[in-house]
């Protein structure tokens, strides 16, 4: 299991309920038959979904291509280019909405009939909102036809219909009340994200530095078939350049944080353009090999090449250092305690820890921001009782909170944050035991004792990095409790004493 919303998609997956908005309905249907699958985990089942669509995704590029009248060589090599490109088969093996995404965007290209496209564009927005980027590929298979649009607008119709599966109750976790109207349209619009805010800094577009990563990437991406990718944006149909065009002004207008974390967040959606430079590919070797045949022959060497190098940031086998930490988070919270943090990691690793799993459900985590929208607010006192303050919307009064917690059960913090940080508490493991004035912080040697028997996992990318800073900053303590305890005091000499 990932980070980032992985966690959350298994639960909803595995177990039913709403995502995160706008919902991703079509996804959320089709990975619940995935995960009824008798084989492996339920995230190995579930990543089944990716792969397919992947590959789907990369075969449709391949039919366009020859549908353009590209050869099969070419049109082979740009399908084979895009499925071994890195970013492309990364976020093809994980269970995240992306390769659904690129399924439909590459079934858009080669659709013609009227209620078809508008069908594909409906379930493309039924899956994530990210479709409409590919408008003008859709509007020129149109035409200008009123007769063909207002089909369209009936497939649209139908192709919205997995929004209705939003609106029926249950479910292990549920984000926001879509079960009314007004709901369901407050999930679907995003309205508590905005479109462009991907990140926590807020009004803070990423300008060209998105767009200006993902052109800096082409030589990583596509090797030698890089100068193919350039000569194919320029003869490419001016709907597949307009679309290319409008992947680039989304990411410029991106607002993730200026971090690793905020780049691999930016990486997911490079996916639906790096779909789109495949099919420009396919077109550059069509002219390259329609002018030097014997160009040919190095195709597969370059396939090979672009494999070889692709496969080390596509395999998140030993990516575990996210599940590994809920493990352990789980493992220090004592019987009935509250956990509380902040941000997507701590809080989609428990849930999946604890929904899908079944480890320590009877520990209650608590996202310190989420308790600004009152749905959630209104879920987590139905749990705990009172909360020590009133809904807030705009603050979390943490220290509040911990104060009506604290003398009924134990309480942890996972991202200490804000005015709550200065509460005094001690390392337990992975995660910060607060104390409630009743019982001593156990000695700086015995945290750090405790603290050995846990291990970071594995994996190179941000997420686990982010994960391995939660087993840092638990040694930071125990460090800090160290140089503030006081240092014993030597007897003093008796009489007799040898100097």
């Amino acid at each position: 299991m990932q980070g980032g919303d992985g966690g959350e998609l298994l639960v909803v997956a595995a177990r039913g309920g709403v995502a995160h908005a706008p919902g991703y309905p079509l996804w959320t249907l089709l990975a619940r038959g995935f995960a009824a699958l008798p084989v492996g985990t339920v995230a190995f089942r579930v990543t089944l979904l990716s792969a397919l669509c992947a590959a789907g995704a990369a075969a449709l590029v391949c039919r366009w291509a020859l549908g353009k009248g590209a050869s099969p060589t070419a049109a082979m090599g740009g399908a084979l280019a895009l499925g071994l490109s890195p970013t492309f088969w990364r976020w093809g093996g994980v269970p995240e909405v992306f390769a659904l995404g690129a399924l439909m965007a590459a079934l858009l290209l080669v659709a013609r009939r009227p209620f078809v496209v508008g069908l594909v564009f409906g379930l493309g927005l039924s899956n994530h909102h990210t479709i409409v980027l590919c408008a003008p590929i859709a509007a020129a298979a149109l035409g200008r036809a009123p007769s063909r649009w207002l089909t369209a607008a009936a497939g649209l119709a139908v192709g919205l219909l997995p929004y209705a599966a939003l609106a029926l109750p249950g479910g292990a976790w549920r984000w926001g009340d879509t079960t009314t109207l007004a709901g369901l349209a407050h999930h679907f619009l995003r309205s508590d994200f905005g479109t462009f805010t991907m990140g926590g800094e807020q009004g803070a577009p990423g300008y060209a530095r998105h767009a200006l990563g993902y052109l800096a990437s082409w030589p990583r991406e596509w090797l030698l078939l890089a100068p193919a990718a350039a000569i194919g944006v320029l003869r490419a149909p001016l709907s597949l350049r307009a679309s290319l065009a409008l992947c680039l002004l989304f990411l410029c207008a991106m607002n993730v944080p200026r971090s690793d974390l905020g780049r691999a967040v930016a990486e997911r959606f490079f996916v639906l353009p790096q779909l789109l430079t495949a099919a420009c590919v396919a077109l550059g070797l069509d002219r390259a090999l329609r002018a030097r045949p014997r160009l040919a022959w190095m195709l597969a060497p370059a396939l090979a090449a672009q494999a070889l190098l692709a496969y080390p940031r596509a395999d998140w086998r030993r990516a575990d250092a996210v599940e590994r930490y809920a493990e352990d988070a789980l493992r220090v919270a004592a019987p009935g305690s509250v956990i509380l943090g902040v941000g997507d990691l701590p809080l989609f690793s428990l849930l999946y820890a604890q929904e899908v799993r079944g480890l320590r459900r009877d520990v209650t985590y608590v996202d310190l921001h989420l308790l600004r929208s009152r749905w959630y607010h209104d879920r987590v006192r139905a749990r705990l009782g009172e909360l020590g303050a009133p809904f807030d919307a705009r603050r979390t009064d943490t220290r509040a909170l911990v104060a009506s917690q604290i003398r009924a059960r134990p309480v942890y913090f996972a991202t200490p944050a804000g005015a709550a940080a200065s509460w005094p508490g001690y390392p337990e493991g992975v995660l910060v035991r607060l104390l409630d004035g009743r019982q001593p912080a156990p000695a700086p040697a015995e945290a750090a004792e405790r603290l050995r028997a846990f291990r970071p996992g594995g994996g190179d990318d941000a997420w686990s990095e982010l994960a391995r800073g939660f087993y840092a900053r638990a040694w930071e303590a125990v460090a800090r409790a160290r140089e503030a305890a006081p240092l014993p005091r030597a007897p003093l000499p008796r009489k007799g004493d040898r100097q």
